[in-house]
């Protein structure tokens, strides 16, 4: 896990993305949530949600948000957790996760991967996107904004 401070207070790293992106913060959560919205029934899964922000554009939508990072996920939980909006602190390459929540191929709607690809090891990427893949039956909505390919 990060140990900069920006990973340890949630305000400050919801703060930092929309410094980071400027308004394609913004654009890009809208940009997914218009994809998902048409289908009310949608069930989303956000891998690697942060502080779960997607969660606030699918208001009607069921939203899992997973991320490793438990302060995140209690920020998440406190200020976004609704009976539609669950958060979850857990390992995004633990294999046991997609036994868990991943037992059937409908059970997901869509799934979400958007800026953490540069958080995971290289030899590990190929196993979260195949998981994840395998794992929805609508689409993967991959947003990953850095060149991670000089990464070991």
């Amino acid at each position: 896990m990060n140990k900069s401070i920006i990973y340890k207070i949630p305000v400050l790293y919801e703060i930092g993305l929309s410094l980071r992106h400027g308004r394609m913060y913004e654009l890009r959560n809208k940009l997914i949530a218009d994809l998902v919205i048409s289908i009310p029934e949608a069930r989303i899964i956000d891998i690697g949600c942060g502080t779960g922000k997607l969660a606030d554009y699918v208001p009607q939508n069921y939203y899992l948000g997973i991320d490793l990072n438990k302060t995140f996920i209690d920020f998440a939980k406190k200020h976004r957790g609704s009976a539609k909006h669950k958060f979850l602190h857990r390992d995004i390459l633990d294999p046991l996760l997609y036994k868990d929540f991943f037992s059937e191929k409908t059970s997901f709607q869509y799934a979400v991967i958007s800026d953490i690809l540069h958080h995971i090891p290289k030899k590990d990427v190929d196993f979260l996107l195949k998981k994840v893949w395998n794992s929805v039956n609508t689409a993967l909505v991959f947003c990953e904004p850095y060149h991670f390919a000089d990464r070991k």
